[in-house]
């Protein structure tokens, strides 16, 4: 709906945008992103199996919009990290809000 104009709105942010199933990078879902004319944020998490780093990069070059990535080290879909990181889920929490509200209001 967003890729046809269907929804008014100026800005998409995407939280663990899922771009090919588990398991199969080659199965990419992005045909409808590069329909889209407003300007876009991705949070992604740099463990997520559901959107391989490197894809989504090249994905997001083809775009036809101004794009941000903001990568959550450590994060999976959920944008959880391993607790070996020592970072809790607050912080990651106030991270995303932080650039969000930076995007913004750039």
């Amino acid at each position: 709906m967003v890729a046809d104009g269907l929804l008014p709105l100026d800005r998409l942010i995407f939280l663990g945008y899922p771009l090919h199933p588990a398991g199969s990078p080659e199965k990419l879902r992005d045909e409808h992103l590069y329909r889209i004319r407003v300007p876009m944020l991705f949070f992604a998490g740099s463990r997520d199996p559901l959107c391989n780093l490197e894809k989504l990069k090249g994905v997001l070059g083809r775009l036809h919009t101004d794009w941000e990535l903001a990568i959550i080290a450590g994060g999976d879909h959920s944008f959880h990290v391993p607790r070996t990181l020592g970072m809790e889920e607050t912080e990651i929490t106030r991270r995303i809000v932080e650039k969000t509200l930076e995007w913004l209001e750039g």
